[in-house]
């Protein structure tokens, strides 16, 4: 994993695998404004303590992305950082409730590495 920067103790921006916490992004290898998300590993929590967004917004599905583990997939419009934010919340269990926010570097072209 390559590392850009360091903000605080849930994030990382990375170009092609970046994990915070549960949360998992993987960039697609032929496609990089194309990946996927999950909650890693998996959790036996309802699939509706799970929210997720996306900024700035832009891509498809559109954000937030409400009542998932994943995975699903997101194509970002535009490359550039975007900021990928999980937010676990409701019942008590694994993972944690908390917000967990990653960067990922989308690129148009083949995925990044």
């Amino acid at each position: 994993m390559s590392m850009v920067a360091v903000h605080g103790p849930h994030t990382m921006y990375s170009k092609a695998v970046v994990q915070s916490g549960p949360a998992q992004a993987v960039a697609d290898p032929a496609d990089g404004l194309k990946w996927t998300f999950s909650v890693t590993p998996a959790s036996a929590r309802p699939a509706s303590d799970f929210d997720w967004t996306y900024t700035p917004a832009g891509g498809s599905p559109a954000s937030p992305i409400n009542d998932t583990k994943g995975p699903h997939v997101i194509t970002f419009t535009g490359n550039g950082i975007k900021t990928v934010t999980l937010t676990v919340s409701g019942t008590q269990g694994i993972p944690a409730n908390g917000t967990y926010v990653m960067g990922i570097n989308a690129q148009s072209g083949p995925g990044p590495k």
